[in-house]
Formats: C-alpha cells, structure tokens, sequence
C-alpha cells in the first residue's frame, strides 16, 4: 500500500513539473503578443514607445522555440524602423525577418517580409526593384488560406506604379486594391488607397474625384492614422490651390504640417512646405511665403542629406540584399519547379487511378458478360434439350391419334351391324305380333348378339391397348 502511495505521489510531481514548464513557455509568449499589440498603437505615431515595446517584446521571445513569434517580432522592428526612415536598420531587420519565416515555411510571412523590402525600394524611388518584391510578395501571399492577405502587396504595387508614371495600370491596381481593402476590413490600408487614388486622380486633373477621395479618407468612421491625415489635408490643400480656393488651400496646408511635425517625416514637410509656398504666392503673402521657403529649403536639404545617407547605408548591404535577392529568386524557381512537379505527379497519379477504375469495371464488365454467355449456353442447351422431348412427344402424341382413329373406325365398323340386328330385334318385340314362344327365340337370339359383340368389344379393347402400348 505505501509503495503505491509513493508511485501516485511521484507520478502526481511529475505531472506538476510538466505544467510548470509549459506555464512559462505559454506566459512568455502571451508576454511577447501583449507588447506587439502595444508596439501596434504607436508604431505610426510615436517611434521611441514602438522601438520600447518591441525591445521589451524581443527580450521575452528569445526566451521561446516559437520561430514565427521571433520572426514577427523582427518584422515588427524593421516596420518601426521603415516609418522612422531609418531605411539601413529596415532593410536588416527585413531580410532576418524574411530569413525566419521561410525557416517556419510561414509563406504568408515571408510575403509581408518581401512587401517590407519593396517598401524600402520605393522610398528611395527604386520602383522598378519595388514592383519585382512587390510582384514576389503577392505571389507567397497567394500562398495562404487568407483571400485577402495580398492586399499590402497590390496596394504598394499600385503605387511604385503610380510613381513610375504608369498611370493606366496604377488605377486599375489601386482600384482592385480598395476593393480587397474594403472586402477584408482592412480601414488601414482602405485609407492610404484612397489617398493614393486621390493622387492619381490629381495628376490626371481629375479634381473632383481627387477631392472626393480625400474626404472620404478624413470622414470615415475609424479615424486614419497621423500618415494618412497627413496625406490626406496635403492633398486637399493641392486641390483647393488648383480651384484658387486659397483660404481653405492654406488651411488644409497648416493642418497637413502639423502632423507631418508630429510624424517628423522630412519627406512630408518638404512636400506640404512646397505646397503653402505656393498658396502664399497666389495669395500675395510674400512674408509668410519668404518663411515657408526657408523651411522647405531647410526640410529639402535635409532630405537630401538623408537621402544620400540612405544611399550611402543601402550601399552597405546592396550585396548582402542581392545575395539574398539571388537566393530568393532560385529558391522561388526550385519551389515554381517542385509545384510543376507536384502537379504533374498529381495528374498522373489521377490519370492512373482513372485508369485502373475503367480497367476495373472494363474486367468486371467482362467477367460479368462472361456469366451471362455461359448461362445464356446453359438456357439454350435445356431449351433444345426440351425441345428434342417436346417433338419426341408430339410424334408420340401423333402415333397415337393415329392409333386412336383407327379404334375408333373399327369399332364404328365392327359394332354397327350388330347393335343395328338388336335394334331391329327390339323394333319387332316391341310390335307385339310375336307369341311368346317366338319372343323367347328372339331373346334368346337377342342374348346371343349381344354376347357376341361383347366378345368382340373385349377382343377389340385388348387389340387397342396392345397397339397402344407397342407404339
């Protein structure tokens, strides 16, 4: 009994021990997806909160075996990094990024690694290497069960194409963009499509649309991001300025500054200061115009000299990006050739089952026609046989009508004569002109006939029987 009790007490430690080390590895990895969700409210707005969260979320998930959760948080930091514009720390954390999740064969997450590096492409106007990891990230999008997971990819492919000119393209891009935004709920990237789409419709003097759009970014019920509120009052004051509505030009203007300030985005502030420029200019505010220059001349320079550091930083990994880019592009074409390859053998293996199904029912059908010609044989063999019984009766039957016949024309034959004397005898008796003595001789007579017949009915039955029976 104490032996037993000793067994359940260590078993019962056991368990324990498992569940206290599957409790830290599950708290640790709930630890780590509470500071992404954090990082998430910040990572557009406020870099320093987003870079402190996602260190925080860095330090728990070294701690865990899940690779996609260290790939994400990863991704996390080269996004943070992108919206900063610190392009050289992006590209890194991109590529390890990319590097983990192909490790996790997360194909979903290997395409937003992808979608990241066009990113950077196209912020140093690169568009033609955008639209190829654009074109790439799509595709491994495509990849997951989500219908919509593509739709980063498309929408930033609309817009390398928007900013290479490609006017035609863009719009039908950008259009499917928004659709699959809308469809899928993402208000995101809903809000940068209809920026984009706005811009497209300015270039192509499309004013109306290109307002519309616009407003339609500011007025939505979920409140757009400081970037797309930025973008959005930038583009209004463009169309205001184009309508020479200059008051409403200038104050879309400052309200388009204010949070490109709070962005501290040098691209937005040079663009939005080129635009209240202008504004100032057609409103004939020298003073205010003089000023603004001097800002977007500081905010140019500033952007040139980032610019140039960018470049001069991108440099740095250009081989380590191509290296990868080389090895992306034949791991895609091994996976493009094992897909074929997959493909083929499913076909294959289809068109072989196919087969052995016909050669199946084509083997059964066979057999069972087999069967039926046998029994078939069998039915025809009893039906001649019955037939050879069948005629041998009939000539049997024959015979013996024949036989028939001819007892019945000898007893017509041989019984006529005497029945017809006794009949005549009776005829006479019945008269009354015989005495008695005469009617005794004729009864007597009478007896004699009908012995006789009766004599000669039984020899003519026994003649009967005998033909009978001899045919």
């Amino acid at each position: 009994m104490r032996i037993r009790f000793l067994g359940i007490f260590f078993l019962f430690l056991t368990k324990l021990a498992l569940a206290q080390s599957k409790f830290p590895q599950e708290s640790t990895a709930d630890s780590v997806r509470y500071y992404l969700e954090e990082a998430d409210q910040s990572i557009f707005n406020d870099f320093q909160v987003a870079k402190e969260k996602l260190i925080k979320a860095r330090n728990f998930v070294e701690k865990t075996a899940d690779v996609n959760l260290k790939a994400e948080v990863v991704r996390k930091l080269a996004i943070a990094y992108y919206v900063k514009g610190e392009y050289y720390h992006s590209l890194s954390y991109f590529l390890d990024a990319e590097d983990l999740f192909r490790k996790a064969e997360n194909w979903e997450g290997v395409g937003k690694s992808l979608n990241g590096l066009g990113l950077i492409q196209q912020g140093i106007e690169r568009h033609s290497e955008a639209i190829e990891y654009f074109e790439q990230a799509r595709d491994y999008y495509n990849l997951s069960k989500d219908e919509y997971a593509a739709t980063p990819a498309i929408i930033n492919l609309g817009i390398s194409e928007l900013q290479s000119g490609d006017l035609e393209n863009a719009k039908t891009t950008l259009d499917n963009a928004l659709s699959m935004a809308v469809a899928s709920g993402r208000k995101d990237i809903e809000h940068l499509t209809l920026n984009h789409l706005g811009n497209l419709a300015y270039e192509k003097d499309q004013l109306p649309q290109a307002l519309a759009y616009f407003e339609r970014v500011l007025q939505d019920s979920v409140e757009p991001n400081n970037w797309e509120k930025a973008f959005s009052f930038y583009g209004l004051a463009k169309v205001n300025l184009a309508f020479h509505n200059l008051d409403e030009a200038e104050e879309y203007g400052l309200k388009a500054l204010d949070f490109a300030n709070t962005n501290d985005s040098f691209f937005e502030k040079e663009r939005i200061t080129g635009v209240l420029f202008n504004i100032y200019e057609a409103k004939g505010e020298l003073e205010n115009a003089v000023v603004i220059s001097k800002q977007n001349r500081i905010y140019r320079d500033s952007l040139y000299y980032q610019n140039r550091v960018r470049a001069i930083d991108l440099l740095n990994l250009e081989k380590k990006e191509a290296d990868n880019r080389r090895l992306r592009n034949e791991k895609m074409e091994k996976e493009k050739e094992l897909s074929k390859n997959k493909l083929i053998i499913a076909v294959l293996l289809a068109l072989g089952f196919i087969l052995i199904l016909i050669l199946f029912f084509w083997i059964k059908n066979y057999h069972q026609k087999e069967r039926f010609r046998k029994a078939l044989e069998e039915k025809n063999k009893l039906i001649i046989h019955k037939n050879g019984v069948i005629t041998e009766r009939n000539k049997e039957l024959a015979k013996i009508n024949k036989s028939k016949d001819r007892l019945f024309s000898i007893l017509s034959h041989d019984l006529k004569s005497p029945i017809g004397s006794i009949q005549k005898l009776l005829e006479l008796i019945k008269t009354g002109e015989f005495t008695q003595l005469e009617q005794a001789e004729l009864l007597d007579e009478m007896l004699k006939q009908v012995s006789a017949t009766s004599s000669m009915l039984q020899n003519l039955l026994q003649w009967a029987n005998s033909q009978l029976e001899g045919s």
